[in-house]
C-alpha cells in the first residue's frame, strides 16, 4: 500500500512511464549519428547469424531482441545464463 501511495503522489503512472521512455529514446537518438546507425544496420543485416548473450536481469530483453530480430527476417539465437537457450 505504501508503494501505491508513492505512485499516486508522484502523478499518473502511465504518463510518467511514457515520459521516461520518450526521454530515454531522445537521449539515445541524440547520441547516435545517422552514419553509425546505418553501419550497425548493415553489419546486422549482413551477418550470417546474430548471437545474443545475456544473463540475470537482462535475460528477458535479450529474448525480446532475439525474437524481434527473427521477426524482421534475421537469423538470431539467444544464449542465456540459464539452461534454456533459443536455438
Amino acid at each position: 500500500e505504501q508503494r501505491h501511495a508513492v505512485l499516486a503522489r508522484n502523478g499518473s503512472t502511465p504518463e510518467r512511464v511514457f515520459a521516461t521512455d520518450i526521454g530515454n529514446l531522445e537521449r539515445t537518438a541524440s547520441s547516435v549519428t545517422a552514419t553509425a546507425f546505418r553501419d550497425v544496420v548493415d553489419v546486422l543485416a549482413s551477418a550470417r547469424e546474430i548471437v545474443v548473450i545475456a544473463g540475470g536481469i537482462v535475460t528477458a530483453p535479450a529474448m525480446f531482441l532475439t525474437y524481434s530480430l527473427r521477426v524482421i527476417g534475421l537469423q538470431a539465437r539467444a544464449v542465456l545464463e540459464t539452461v534454456y537457450c533459443l536455438p
